[in-house]
């Protein structure tokens, strides 16, 4: 007996095509070329308007404060204009917290990492460590977070959402969501000059070597 299987594999290029329609079953081994595995309805789901319907019923459910952790990647700004913008449109009062305000002085943040960005390698560097957490000033995240606190006991019809990297330190969260973004997005990003270094305020020149510059300091920091 043939194993039809096995020939449907060998017919397919993996890099070509990663999950071939005419698959039908999927052997357990050491190693299969094609992984699936089952989703339920609804589990993905598209477009702002989603995200923002998703915040509303939360809210009902007592979900108070929303961490939107993520990589600094991100188009931070177009995220959170158009969540707000849906969120309006459904009559959802809400207030918001750059996480980013509470972070270090890029001096002091420079200082921190310069020993595990590989000195004038252009490729490699140290793994940092350390958490995320140090690169916050622990009196302006403490401020935050009393601050936070408030309008959540104050303001009682608003769903306060935090953002940015390090969001997720906000210890008065009720839930955390993880934004993220494909490499290749951010590589286009980059070359464009919309991409800052993490906690930076310049713009890096993409293709610049200098470890400092993006690949060292974002990538394997």
């Amino acid at each position: 007996m043939k194993n039809t299987n096995t020939e449907q594999q060998q017919k397919y290029d993996p890099f070509t095509s990663l999950l071939p329609e005419s698959m039908s079953r999927f052997p357990r081994g050491l190693y299969n070329a094609f992984p699936a595995f089952a989703l339920k309805s609804g589990v993905i789901h598209k477009g702002y308007d989603t995200l923002a319907r998703v915040i509303a019923e939360k809210y009902v459910n007592e979900v108070k404060v929303l961490s939107i952790e993520g990589y600094h990647g991100i188009d931070w700004n177009v995220l959170l204009r158009q969540i707000e913008s849906e969120l309006l449109k459904l009559n959802v009062d809400f207030k918001t917290f750059d996480i980013q305000s509470c972070l270090q002085e890029e001096k002091e943040i420079d200082r921190l990492i310069q020993p595990f960005l590989g000195g004038d390698d252009p490729l490699f560097g140290k793994r940092f460590p350390l958490g995320i957490e140090v690169f916050f000033d622990a009196m302006k995240l403490d401020a935050l977070q009393t601050e936070i606190s408030v309008a959540k006991d104050t303001e009682e019809n608003k769903v306060i959402i935090v953002w940015g990297p390090g969001a997720s330190l906000v210890e008065l969260c009720d839930e955390i969501w993880y934004a993220d973004i494909p490499k290749d997005c951010i590589q286009a990003r980059a070359r464009k000059g919309e991409l800052k270094n993490f906690a930076a305020d310049t713009s890096p020149t993409f293709g610049d070597l200098r470890p400092s510059v993006i690949f060292t300091r974002d990538h394997i920091l």
